[in-house]
């Protein structure tokens, strides 16, 4: 009786006529003895058989040992997540895996006259390694793609805010910020501020926004605002909402990215409070702060030091507070997309988190994540907001930037004609 073979049915490589003399003689995956290349690697049959798999089947697996097992032909089935792993350092290329569509393996089947025999040649000896969570689509590209887009996108965020981009504006309005242009397109306009200017604190407390802009210093919390808005519009779920929950997801998120992005930052420079790149830092001209001051000029650095989140991982965890809404005024629809859109990142998240630190600790520093969005989250709820509102009140002759009102009062309403 003949046999039908599972290979034979994926197989797309061209089968070529190699010389014997150029022929390979090891596997470079797990060191077995072979003649042949697969997926452009020389590798035995067994590791070819097993990259499919993966491939074809969008595993991800999770290694026990922190993905330091060592993987030889004795070894190879301990641990599927270092296998895999060790598949892509070699070079096999998840390209080179093709399927055949539903009706050419009918054909097949039915050509061959017989009923179908698969014969499995994969090891079904148990793996120290488990899966936690199926790849995105097509194995690691749409993961990597993602990630390096919010890399990307993090780049310019932070370019902006050591550059000489000065913006301020009183009269711009949340809906006003919406329909500009992004910032992050221009930003190869600016260049880095190696030395800030150096002004007497009590003269810069009696600045407007607009001097501290003409003499290169910025309007921080303006600032960092300003730029909060503007990563939510490279956002692509952003884009697809329509504009009045855009109004209403960045009425909700925009102070909550600002505090994460401030502290993240701060953190990096070393700092134990809220600074800013110049040097300065929140009520830097008050001498007797309040408690709710002195709370928002601590921020949340020393939570963040704790977690030690390295860029990768605060990218992530800022694109899932991107989208950690409870707006009541957004549509159905797109609380939908929204939600589609945190459970995206913090899948990345989770699984980044596990294949550094192992699935136990990796699950343990994604709660730990989480939680520290939700605290973010309080921060600007419970204390910024009321803050800025309760100095609103005591100081009415101070001038007041229209944006901030906005986003700082959870009432604000959407209308487009104004």
């Amino acid at each position: 009786m003949a046999t039908i073979k599972v290979e034979d049915l994926y197989e797309i490589e061209p089968k070529l006529k190699i010389n014997e003399e150029v022929r390979p003689k090891t596997c470079v995956v797990c060191g077995d003895n072979t003649k042949s290349y697969h997926y452009e690697t020389p590798s035995c049959y067994g590791c070819k058989t097993f990259f499919r798999r993966a491939v074809v089947g969008n595993k991800i697996y999770v290694c026990a040992n922190n993905g330091k097992c060592v993987i030889t032909k004795d070894t190879r089935c301990i641990c599927r997540s270092c296998r895999l792993k060790k598949c892509y350092e070699v070079g096999m290329n998840p390209h080179a895996v093709g399927v055949m569509t539903l009706m050419k393996k009918k054909r097949m089947l039915q050509n061959s006259g017989i009923k179908q025999e698969i014969t499995d040649i994969i090891e079904e000896k148990p793996s120290t390694s488990c899966i936690i969570m199926p790849m995105l689509k097509t194995n690691y590209d749409d993961y990597r793609q993602c990630v390096n887009e919010i890399l990307y996108i993090e780049g310019k965020h932070e370019y902006l805010r050591h550059s000489n981009f000065c913006p301020y504006d009183e009269e711009l309005s949340l809906l006003g910020s919406l329909y500009k242009k992004t910032s992050f397109a221009d930003a190869d306009k600016y260049h880095l501020v190696h030395v800030w200017p150096r002004i007497d604190i009590f003269s810069m407390a009696k600045m407007s926004g607009y001097r501290l802009a003409e003499v290169g210093l910025k309007s921080w919390f303006f600032v960092d605002l300003l730029l909060s808005i503007d990563y939510l519009k490279t956002l692509d779920v952003f884009q697809k909402l329509p504009i009045k929950d855009q109004f209403y997801l960045s009425l909700d998120v925009t102070i909550t990215i600002a505090h994460i992005s401030r502290n993240y930052y701060s953190f990096l420079m070393g700092s134990e409070i809220v600074i800013h790149p110049d040097g300065t830092y929140p009520f830097i001209h008050r001498e007797n702060l309040m408690g709710i001051e002195t709370i928002l000029r601590a921020g949340k650095v020393k939570s963040v030091r704790q977690l030690n989140p390295d860029r990768i991982h605060f990218c992530l965890m800022k694109a899932i507070a991107a989208f950690t809404s409870t707006s009541l005024n957004i549509s159905q629809e797109s609380h939908m997309m929204i939600e589609k859109g945190k459970i995206k990142y913090a899948k990345i998240l989770l699984h980044y988190l596990q294949e550094k630190h192992g699935v136990k600790e990796g699950a343990s520093k994604f709660a730990d994540s989480l939680s520290l969005i939700s605290e973010f989250v309080t921060l600007t709820k419970k204390y910024s907001n009321v803050y800025h509102s309760f100095r609103h009140c005591l100081d009415k002759t101070r001038s007041e930037q229209k944006l901030p009102c906005e986003l700082r009062d959870c009432n604000s309403k959407f209308c487009e004609k104004c």
